[in-house]
């Protein structure tokens, strides 16, 4: 598979009122898929400051550049130093295809 990541900025909003709950750093790995009746796969990490398990376990909106789209967020180990570091899932029409990737 050819892979390519991006890092970006972003904001996490609540899902149900839109207020923001931090200002993040996204890591984003893509990997196109060899066959053409294959999905591409990400892997996305969302960095934040501060110790933040109350978002373990949570969906939320993720708002880049160009798209917001629901994520939800689990804690990927223990936080390293400032820093907390979160896998999230995209779920949603919004992260279906790649052109919001190739827009980023």
């Amino acid at each position: 598979m050819n892979s390519q990541s991006k890092n970006e900025m972003g904001e996490l909003l609540d899902i149900q009122d839109g207020v923001i709950i931090a200002e993040t750093a996204v890591k984003i790995t893509l990997s196109k898929p060899e066959k053409e009746n294959e999905h591409p796969k990400y892997q996305v990490f969302i960095i934040m400051d501060g110790y933040r398990p109350e978002l373990n376990g949570k969906s939320f909106i993720l708002k880049l550049a160009t798209i917001s789209g629901e994520v939800f967020l689990t804690m990927t180990g223990i936080p390293d130093g400032y820093e907390h570091r979160f896998a999230a899932l995209l779920h949603g029409r919004a992260w279906q295809n790649t052109d919001w990737f190739d827009s980023l």
